[in-house]
């Protein structure tokens, strides 16, 4: 709220982002990708450009959603690719041809949980920053009696897992 979205901050933001996807987009020669196999380079993007009220389809020459028809493309970073997919997308509620890609990208997902709940970039391991972002994408579908369940186990989880003081510890490592 500190600018207002037509602010001249954000529009020489936009257009150096119009440079940089025109550019990227041409080399990776995917649809619109930004990288082959890094679908969050898209997802960030998307991300952001949403927050400034920018429309992702049309970046420059390029429809930065148009990846996300692809589901091997999104998963190539494995739970990170989807977790982000589903941010980006319902970031702006932007639709794709291939209904079932939301639901591909939860199914993969719940698929990935953890036996005692919540998720893990990789290994066993709980990982706090990858079951917050997984709860973040998960709640605009927590209607699905599967995502609901999903969701209180990795509540709980993360409950049990608290620090005292309101952090919690990831390995050797205390954060926030």
């Amino acid at each position: 709220g500190y600018y207002s979205k037509n602010h001249k901050y954000f529009a020489d933001y936009y257009d150096r982002i119009v440079e940089k996807v025109n550019t990227t987009a041409a080399k990776v020669n995917l649809n619109g990708a930004l990288h082959k196999h890094k679908s969050t380079d898209n997802s960030r993007l998307i991300v952001a450009l949403s927050s400034i009220g920018k429309d992702a389809r049309t970046v420059g020459n390029w429809n930065l959603t148009a990846p996300y028809e692809d589901f091997n493309w999104i998963k190539k970073q494995g739970i990170n690719g989807t977790i982000w997919a589903l941010i980006a997308l319902d970031s702006n509620h932007y639709a794709t041809s291939d209904p079932t890609i939301r639901q591909q990208c939860l199914d993969y997902i719940l698929n990935a949980e953890l036996k005692e709940g919540g998720w893990s970039l990789s290994g066993t391991n709980l990982d706090v920053d990858i079951t917050g972002m997984t709860l973040q994408a998960l709640y605009p579908y927590k209607d699905q009696p599967n995502v609901a369940a999903a969701a209180e186990r990795a509540l709980s989880r993360l409950s049990k897992d608290q620090l005292s003081n309101g952090g919690f510890r990831y390995g050797t490592v205390e954060t926030s």
